[in-house]
């Protein structure tokens, strides 16, 4: 939208704006996840380069791949699927 003195941002204007900020805030969390070792770095494909989210990010269709890592923190790695990945990333947090 252009910004103008004498209007508000429409109603889609703000959600679009929204949408925008809460993927780059997620895309933040992971990138910090994954730098914290709490997530594999396969985990910075689930936001693809537009900002969208992509729950199938190792390989073929579905999100049942499947990849080893230590996602419950006891030491052991452990064999996890892509929705286990995916299902982790969403309580990452932007430091």
């Amino acid at each position: 939208w252009l910004l103008s003195l004498d209007s508000e941002p429409s109603p889609e204007d703000r959600g679009a704006a929204a949408i925008d900020r809460a993927q780059a805030e997620r895309a933040c969390g992971i990138r910090a996840a994954v730098r914290r070792g709490d997530l594999p770095p396969q985990a910075l494909e689930i936001v693809e380069v537009d900002g969208t989210i992509n729950p199938d990010f190792v390989g073929g269709p579905g999100d049942d791949d499947t990849l080893r890592w230590d996602l419950d923190g006891d030491g052991h790695r452990e064999r996890v699927t892509e929705r286990d990945v995916y299902d982790a990333s969403l309580g990452a947090r932007c430091p």
